[in-house]
C-alpha cells in the first residue's frame, strides 16, 4: 500500500517548481502603485504563502532555502522598500505561526536552525528609526511560538560546527556543515546580545512612544524567559560605568553578517555612571540625562551674535 499523498517524498519536478518558480517570486522590488506605496509583491503575497505551505508540510527542510531567499531579496541601500520589508516580516510571522513548525517538533527545529540567518535583518529593523518596521518586528514577540524559537534552547542535538565536523567525520561532513550557519541552532546566549543591544539603540530611545512601549515589553519578555541569561548579557551589552550600551551589529556573530545591507548609526553618548534597569530605561528614555544636559547647556553663556556686536558699537 502506498503512503498518503501528503506523506510521499517530493519528486524532482516538485523541487524544481519550488526552487525555480516559487522562491524567485520574492524578488520583485518595484511598486505596483507608487502613489499608495503598494509593492508588486503584495499583489500576490498571500497566494504565494499558500502555495509554499504544502511543500513545507511535505519537507520541512525546505524552510532553509526559503529563509535564505528572504535574506537575499531583503531590500536595502538605495533599493530600500519599507512596504516590502513589512511583507517579509509578515512572512516570518506566518512561518512561526504555521502548524507545521510547532516549537519542539522536528519541523520546528528546522525553522529554529534557519532563524539565525534572519538575525541581522531583525536587528537592523529593531534598530531602525522607521516606526513601521519597528512595530512590525517587535510585534513578532507577541506570538508565543516566536518567543520559544528565539528564547528556548530545545534543540537537543545541534549539528557540529564546520571545525568540529571536519575532525570528527572527514571532509564531506565539514563541507556539509559549512554550507550555512542556519544548519545549527544558536543558543539564546548567542542571540540575546545583539537583540538586547538593538532594543537599547545605543542609548538613544526611539522617537515613537508606541515603539518605546513595545520595546519595554520585549525586554521584559526576554528577562522573564531567561533571567540569568538576561542579567549576564545586560552586563555585557552595557558594562558598568560605560557611557552608553554597545551597538547591536557589533554583537552579531560575524558569520551571520554576510549580505547585511548597512548598519545602525552610532550610539549617542549618555552620561550614566552605571546601567539602570533596562526595561525602565526603554520606557522612559533618558529624560534625566537629557534634562541635565539641556540645563547645563542653558547655563552656559552663548557668544554674542554679529547684530548684538553692531548694536553695542552704535551705543558706544
Amino acid at each position: 500500500s502506498q503512503p498518503p499523498a501528503d506523506k510521499r517524498p517530493l519528486q524532482p519536478r516538485h523541487l524544481e517548481l519550488y526552487h525555480h518558480v516559487l522562491l524567485p517570486l520574492h524578488r520583485p522590488n518595484k511598486f505596483y502603485e507608487w502613489r499608495d506605496q503598494l509593492p508588486l509583491l503584495q499583489t500576490y503575497h498571500e497566494a504565494l504563502l499558500g502555495a509554499l505551505l504544502p511543500f513545507l508540510a511535505r519537507d520541512p527542510k525546505l524552510v532553509l532555502p526559503l529563509v535564505e531567499t528572504i535574506v537575499e531579496v531583503w531590500p536595502g541601500g538605495y533599493e530600500t522598500n519599507t512596504a516590502k520589508e513589512v511583507l517579509l516580516l509578515h512572512e516570518i510571522e506566518y512561518l512561526t505561526k504555521c502548524d507545521v513548525f510547532q516549537p519542539g517538533s522536528n519541523a520546528g527545529r528546522h525553522l529554529k536552525r534557519a532563524l539565525p540567518l534572519l538575525l541581522p535583518k531583525l536587528v537592523s529593523c529593531i534598530a531602525s528609526d522607521n516606526w513601521r518596521l519597528c512595530e512590525k518586528v517587535l510585534g513578532l514577540w507577541k506570538d508565543e511560538a516566536f518567543v520559544r524559537l528565539m528564547c528556548d534552547d530545545d534543540d537537543p542535538a545541534p549539528e557540529a560546527t564546520p571545525h568540529a565536523a571536519g575532525h570528527a567525520a572527514g571532509p564531506s561532513a565539514a563541507a556539509s556543515a559549512a554550507s550555512g550557519p542556519g544548519l545549527r541552532s544558536y543558543p539564546p546566549r548567542e542571540l540575546y546580545p545583539p537583540l538586547m543591544a538593538a532594543l537599547l539603540r545605543g542609548g538613544k530611545p526611539h522617537w515613537n512612544p508606541t515603539v518605546r512601549r513595545m520595546t519595554a515589553l520585549v525586554l521584559d519578555t526576554l528577562r522573564q524567559r531567561r533571567p540569568g541569561c538576561f542579567e549576564a548579557v545586560a552586563r555585557e551589552v552595557w558594562p558598568l560605568g560605560a557611557a552608553a550600551p554597545r551597538l547591536a551589529l557589533d554583537l552579531v556573530p560575524p558569520e551571520l553578517l554576510q549580505g547585511l545591507h548597512g548598519s545602525h548609526p552610532g550610539a549617542l553618548a549618555v552620561s550614566s555612571p552605571s546601567p539602570p534597569d533596562l526595561v525602565q530605561v526603554s520606557k522612559g528614555g533618558f529624560d534625566g540625562a537629557s534634562s541635565s544636559a539641556s540645563s547645563s547647556s542653558a547655563g552656559k553663556s552663548l557668544p554674542p551674535s554679529a547684530e548684538e556686536e553692531e548694536e553695542e558699537e552704535e551705543e558706544e
